[in-house]
Parts: C-alpha cells; sequence; structure tokens
C-alpha cells in the first residue's frame, strides 16, 4: 500500500514495526492498515493513502508539500 506521511510513527502489528518518514512516499505492508494508530493518522490527515499516480502528482505538487517530496521537473533528456 502505497502511503505519504506528513509526520513520522512507528507502527505494530504481528510483532513487526515500520516507521513512516515525515515527507517520503512509502510502500508500507498492507498488514499495518489494521494499526490502530495508522487509522487515527488516516483519520487525523497526517497519513495519507496513494491510491494511483494521480493523487502523488497532486500531492507533489501542492504548495503545502516540503520542496524534498517533490519530484524534480522533467528534463528535456527525460522521460515523462
Amino acid at each position: 500500500m502505497k502511503i505519504f506521511a506528513k509526520k513520522s510513527f512507528q507502527l505494530e502489528a504481528g510483532g513487526r514495526r515500520f516507521t513512516t518518514k515525515p515527507f517520503v512516499f512509502d510502500e508500507m505492508p498492507k498488514e499495518f492498515a489494521k494499526c490502530m494508530l495508522f487509522q487515527w493518522a488516516v483519520k487525523d490527515g497526517d497519513i495519507e493513502i496513494i491510491g494511483d499516480g494521480g493523487k502523488q502528482k497532486a500531492l507533489e505538487n501542492s504548495p503545502g508539500t516540503p520542496t524534498a517530496a517533490r519530484k524534480p521537473p522533467a528534463g528535456p533528456g527525460d522521460a515523462a
């Protein structure tokens, strides 16, 4: 499951841990979606579940997203 976290969270499920990184698009194992902390963070808006590339692009281009999370614009030699 692809997520975008605005803060760092340490999630636990089944004896395993997953730590989100602030302002990074990350791939999180689905088992952590059952963690109450994850559910609260999603409800609060501190973690967003990225369903498709369109939502990721919208977040990357959002004025509230720090520059570190944004992708640089494609150059003339880069594939779009």
